[in-house]
């Protein structure tokens, strides 16, 4: 919310709508496809040290919610750990999309 209002406050009053539905709409789909496969591909036991497994934490499947992932994060809850990776993922498209907010036509 406070990113769509942020965006909406720098472009025109007929725009701003438009906008805080394309941030509620890509913090929806982006937390989903967080949920279910970029933490896992992220964060996940590598395959060849390239990429994450996976299915290993798919739908946060082996995602302690109190004890930490003792490779990832030695202090912080691994349902912590996974919440705040994803306010990075999502940010970076949401800014994209503010970007070209009034600059398409």
């Amino acid at each position: 919310p406070a990113m769509g209002l942020a965006q909406a406050g720098m472009i025109r009053r007929k725009n701003s709508l438009s906008m805080l539905m394309q941030v509620l709409f890509g913090m929806a789909i982006g937390s989903l496809l967080w949920a279910f496969l970029g933490f896992t591909l992220s964060f996940g036991p590598t395959h060849y040290g390239w990429i994450g497994d996976p299915f290993y934490f798919m739908f946060f499947r082996n995602v302690p919610v109190s004890e930490c992932i003792p490779q990832l994060a030695d202090s912080i809850p691994g349902s912590l750990f996974a919440s705040f990776q994803m306010m990075f993922a999502l940010m970076t498209p949401l800014i994209v999309t503010g970007s070209w907010t009034e600059k398409m036509t």
